[in-house]
Formats: C-alpha cells, structure tokens, sequence
C-alpha cells in the first residue's frame, strides 16, 4: 500500500482551559488508523517539546482524505507554530542532496525543538546528500528513523554511525528531542 500525506485533526486539552483546541497536521502513512495514531504521538511531543510552559493532552484524532502519495523520505519539524512535514525524494545525490541542505539551512534553530527524518523510503545517498543532514546534525538536532541497512551500512562506511543519532521507532526518536524549557 502507497504511502500518503494525510491531514488530520487531532483535539487537544490544556490544563488551563475547559475548552479543547483542534490542532491539524499532516503526516505519512499508509492507512487512515495509521495517521491518526502518527498524529497523536507527534502532538503529544509537539506539546513536550514546544508548548512546556502549557501543559495539554492529545486526543483522538480523526484522519481527513489522503492528499496524494509520498514516494521519497519525509521529515517531521518540530516549530513553535506547528508541526510540518518535509517532502523529500528517495535518492540523495548530488541535485538532490543538495537541495536536502539548502531546506535544512532554511530552518531556524531557534525557532524549532528538532527534525526527525524518516529513512524509510530512502534508496539511495551519496556524499552531498551525507553533507546536507551531516551539516545540520547538531544545528537542528536531526534525529533518523527507519534506516534502511544500505543506508545505515554507508553511513558506517563514511564513519558517521558514531555521530548520527539513529532511532528505530518514530516513538524513540520523539523521546530524544529535549523539552525546550
């Protein structure tokens, strides 16, 4: 099954409010149940990592229609404002990765907790796709999911296995974003 970028609405409580709030995002996956659990688990984060000073829970959220298919890795950015989701393609070479660095150098540090790229649909790298995450490793504080063993095994070749900070599960990855308080 394709996977797709799905958008979905998940409520959410804040402790100082009887009211819940809708926040909408938009995540990758391959079924409705899929997003809606993606979408809980990367709001709740969301509210760690960036809203510490107004604690709140997530609800259950509801998957809206399929927005079309994402063929490429995907990265999650963790911003003050909201959560956004990177498109990104399934090779990393020289035009590609180049690009990779140019979206990663967009990004403020400032105003984000962290990025959480997805490796799942990643095929191929080279070494200018290894410099545009390698350069914005720390900067961003990227952390990889879903590494694929040809990936994760030029990744040990180049010497970057001992840096990178490599999760197997998108929950593991999401743990290891430090609170911004």
């Amino acid at each position: 099954m394709p996977r797709s970028l799905v958008p979905v609405v998940v409520p959410v409580r804040y402790a100082d409010s009887p009211v819940a709030e809708e926040v909408r995002l938009e995540v990758v996956a391959e079924t409705a149940n899929e997003a809606i659990e993606t979408a809980q688990l990367l709001v709740e984060h969301w509210l760690r990592v960036s809203r510490s000073e107004r604690p709140g829970a997530a609800g259950f959220g509801q998957a809206l229609a399929d927005i079309g298919d994402v063929p490429g890795a995907h990265a999650y950015v963790f911003a003050p404002q909201g959560l956004e989701v990177l498109q990104l393609p399934s090779r990393f070479d020289s035009e590609n990765g180049e690009r990779l660095g140019e979206a990663f150098a967009a990004l403020d540090e400032h105003a984000i907790a962290g990025v959480v790229l997805d490796c799942s649909a990643l095929t191929y790298i080279n070494t200018v796709g290894l410099t545009g995450i390698a350069a914005h490793l720390k900067r961003l504080r990227i952390h990889l999911i879903s590494v694929p063993p040809a990936i994760a095994r030029v990744f040990d070749i180049v010497g970057m296995t001992t840096f990178l900070n490599v999760h197997v599960t998108l929950r593991e990855a999401l743990e290891a974003i430090p609170d911004r308080s």
